[in-house]
Order: C-alpha cells, then structure tokens, then sequence
C-alpha cells in the first residue's frame, strides 16, 4: 500500500508537470520503489488536460518519499502517439525531462496539424515555450515538410 500512496503522490503532486493531476491506464503496473521506478505496460493511455499520449510501456522515474517525490524523467515506448486537439505527434519512443520542461520524441517522426506535416527523426519540443527543434539524421539528413495555406474566401 505504501508503493501505491507513493505513486498516487508522484502522479498528483501539484508540481510536477505544472498542472492538476493526469490519468494514466494500461493492463499492467509494476512498482519497484528501491529503483525509483513505476512501469505501465499494455495499451498505456495518459491523459494530461487536453493531450492524450498512446504506448505500449511507459516508465516513470523518481526519486523521494511518498510524501515528497521528484519526477526524474518519464520514458515511453512502442510506436507512442500524442494527440492535443488537431496536433498528433507519433514516433518510436518519447522521453520527458521535467527539468528542462521538454519532450524529445524519437524514431521516424510525424507532426501532424490538419494538412501540415513535418516529419524527421527527432522532434524536440518545449512545454512552456511552444519551441520545437525537428531534426533528421537518417538518409539524407533533410527534414520533410508539407504546409498549406489557405487563402482568402
């Protein structure tokens, strides 16, 4: 029992990730508290106001008490997409830093904003700045972009 006040304590701690609370579900939890780790695993779901983050396993890495944990960064894998209202992000892996207030989604990855696209192989982007770096080191090393502008009516 004290695993999980500890975890509801991590997840629900007014500071971390600068907001109320979030919801992850998935078919399977594993606590290992002397790593400083929680696993979900099995069609992960995380829910964050209005974004919406999609995986197949999620690590969440902490350190402290139950009564004063610190979010040292949260890893997702297996195929993860992320959706905020008509933005989906999709990509192999995405990795959180809160002290940085970044997430850097990596392996063949698709921006997405109705007909706009950008696409690469690292994209990172800044919670609080809205600043996003999309980079591309495979093939070519350029990155794909499609835009549409739509014009006057």
């Amino acid at each position: 029992m004290r695993f999980l006040m500890m975890l509801v304590a991590l997840l629900f701690a007014p500071n971390v990730w600068a907001a109320q609370a979030f919801d992850v579900t998935s078919q399977r939890l594993e606590i290992l508290h002397d790593l400083g780790q929680a696993t979900f695993e099995g069609d992960v779901k995380l829910v964050y106001g209005s974004a919406t983050m999609l995986a197949q396993k999620m690590d969440v890495f902490y350190q402290g008490e139950a009564e004063d944990p610190a979010l040292q960064k949260v890893e997702a894998v297996g195929r993860i997409k992320i959706v905020d209202g008509s933005s989906i992000a999709t990509g192999d892996k995405a990795t959180y830093n809160p002290k940085t207030g970044t997430v850097l989604v990596t392996g063949d990855v698709m921006l997405s904003r109705d007909e706009n696209v950008v696409q690469g192989e690292s994209l990172t982007y800044n919670l609080e700045t809205g600043d996003m770096f999309l980079n591309n080191n495979q093939n070519d090393g350029r990155v794909k972009a499609i835009f549409t502008i739509k014009g006057k009516d």
